[in-house]
């Protein structure tokens, strides 16, 4: 279903693509992924990309809608890993499915070692491995040069923030 033009057919990028950036701006901005873009607009996945890398207009829509998204999951993911206060609400009904009483509580979320640990090994790679011990070159080491850094173990990181964990709490209740 192309349209033409001056007896040529147009390219799908002109007809599927471009008259339709609101579009795939308010998609990207919702979360949408590049295939689930490429197939509401009617055309191939690999098109998508293609289209991407070739116009620099849709590439830096594409970039510029993803970010409010990815801030969004970013900044989830960070509580996740740091721990947060939230309320919730208990509603008890009766019988008849009337409500009875509403209680909100305030709960804590306590911080993840699996986020905690990921966002490290993402934001600070030079300090945090999964791979064991990492080899770096000291020039103050011995002869040779190199000196063994011990990368973080997992369990002794979990043990370390439940201590911290249970001294928070006893300073709490003093």
């Amino acid at each position: 279903m192309c349209a033409k033009k001056t007896g040529k057919t147009l390219p799908k990028y002109e007809t599927h693509v471009a008259p339709r950036m609101d579009e795939i701006k308010t998609m990207f901005e919702n979360g949408a992924r590049m295939k689930d873009v490429a197939q509401a607009l009617g055309v191939s996945p690999r098109s998508m990309f293609r289209y991407a890398n070739d116009h620099p207009r849709l590439r830096e829509l594409i970039e510029e809608a993803k970010k409010p998204a990815d801030d969004c999951v970013e900044y989830a993911f960070y509580r996740t890993a740091t721990g947060f206060h939230y309320k919730e609400k208990k509603i008890e009904k009766d019988e008849d499915g009337n409500i009875v009483k509403e209680t909100v509580y305030e709960k804590y979320f306590p911080p993840s070692p699996q986020a905690a640990f990921r966002w490290l090994l993402n934001r600070r790679r030079d300090q945090w491995s999964l791979n064991g011990n990492e080899t770096q070159i000291d020039p103050d080491a011995d002869s040779s040069g190199i000196i063994e850094i011990p990368a973080i173990n997992a369990a002794e990181f979990e043990a370390e923030r439940e201590a911290e964990l249970k001294r928070l709490e006893a300073e709490k209740n003093v």
